[in-house]
């Protein structure tokens, strides 16, 4: 399944609304969307979009591919699932029957992921996305599986995710799965980098901490990535401590330790 989660915006106003209201409350209700949602809000763009799933869903029309899609319909955002005579919301009401989705990983590889780990852009934006529930399934899903990868990137994306709408819910989810993965395997390197990354973020880090990092970077044993996160979150609490060119993180910019690099500058 090939994941695109971009989305194209348009500011365009629609003037055939009133045509094909009722088609549209019916698709969103099929599609258990925010029924209060206002029209002033909506696109011409997003109203085609919408009647063009519910054309999959009715047999009018056939999915050229399997696909995760980010869908924003006004004010909230939606996740779909894209199959060759099917769409639906991730997040609906059978959210439990379909907890596991086989998604393509490359060209070879496939991987069983839960369904809210899917949902990683935008959260605070995402209709029905319930962080009491995902709390729950998250407590569930890491103690229960062998599958500390999937939700390492879960949680990185999660941060991300924090770093562009500030929404605290979304960073305690993060720490949420970086506690159990820690939990689980206390010496964790990338795991204890995790920890702190989100303690930075959330309150800053002790003198303990700093302390820890430091150490880090006197320890050849540990990877030049290690040593750099460990500089960059030293430096959030003392700027300046270590001179890092941003031409020497190369490293590390995929990832969200790097967004701390422009809170430092």
């Amino acid at each position: 399944m090939e994941i695109n989660l971009n989305v194209e915006s348009d500011t365009s106003n629609f003037e055939e609304f009133s045509k094909v209201h009722f088609q549209i409350l019916n698709a969103m209700r099929h599609f258990e969307m925010n029924l209060g949602e206002s029209i002033k809000n909506i696109s011409e763009k997003q109203v085609k979009e919408l009647l063009y799933m519910y054309d999959i869903e009715q047999g009018k029309t056939i999915s050229e591919k399997d696909r995760l899609v980010y869908f924003e319909f006004g004010s909230r955002a939606y996740y779909f699932i894209f199959s060759k005579n099917n769409v639906y919301n991730i997040l609906s009401e059978n959210f439990d029957k379909q907890l596991y989705l086989r998604v393509k990983i490359d060209d070879k590889s496939y991987e069983h992921i839960p369904n809210f780990m899917l949902v990683t852009q935008n959260i605070h934006k995402v209709y029905n996305f319930n962080f009491e529930a995902v709390q729950n399934k998250i407590n569930e899903s890491v103690l229960q599986n062998n599958q500390e990868m999937l939700f390492n990137r879960y949680e990185l994306q999660l941060i991300s995710d924090y770093d562009n709408n500030r929404d605290k819910r979304v960073l305690s989810l993060a720490a949420s799965i970086n506690e159990l993965l820690l939990e689980k395997e206390p010496n964790n390197m990338i795991e204890k980098i995790n920890y702190w990354q989100i303690v930075a973020r959330k309150k800053g880090l002790s003198s303990d901490d700093i302390k820890e990092l430091k150490d880090i970077v006197q320890d050849s044993n540990y990877t030049e990535d290690v040593h750099l996160a460990a500089k960059v979150l030293i430096n959030t609490r003392f700027k300046g401590e270590f001179s890092l060119e941003k031409d020497s993180l190369d490293s590390i910019r995929e990832y969200p330790i790097y967004n701390l690099v422009n809170t430092i500058d």
